[in-house]
This record gives structure tokens, sequence and C-alpha cells, in this order.
């Protein structure tokens, strides 16, 4: 017989230390949520996890400067009238 695979349980997670992807500092479990796995770090590093540390101090910051100039590219009194 084949070997039974472990359920995926809050031990297991726990077990699996990763660092962030920015910093290289090891991700820690949020305190509340008991959630390990990092945040998204796109679009500062594709297929990344990063902290919360730098989530909050790199990659949103990043994501909203992307947004405003989302915008102003498409701000009607920047386009070209011909």
């Amino acid at each position: 017989m084949g070997k039974v695979k472990d359920m995926d349980t809050k031990e297991s997670r726990e077990q699996e230390i990763l660092k962030c992807c920015i910093c290289e500092k090891e991700i820690e479990a949020h305190p509340i949520s008991g959630w390990s796995q990092g945040n998204n770090a796109e679009p500062v590093v594709k297929d990344g996890r990063c902290c919360d540390f730098c989530n909050d101090l790199v990659v949103i910051p990043e994501r909203f400067k992307k947004v405003a100039w989302k915008m102003i590219e498409e701000w009607p009194h920047t386009k070209n009238k011909s």
C-alpha cells in the first residue's frame, strides 16, 4: 500500500518556514489567524512571498504607485488631442 499523506494541520504548516523574498528574514505566523505563508510580493518580486513589514512598506506602496501612474496616463487632460 502507498503512504498516507498527512492532513494539513497547524502543526504541519508551522514546520514549513518561509523567508521573505525582499528582506530575507523568516516570515512569522500571524498572531491571530496563524497564517504563516506571508503575502503576495508582486509587483516587487514575481511569484514571491514577503513578510508583513515588507508588504506594508514596500509592496503596497508600489501597487499604489502603479495605480496612480495608470490614472495619470488615462487622465483626459494628458491625452494628445488631434
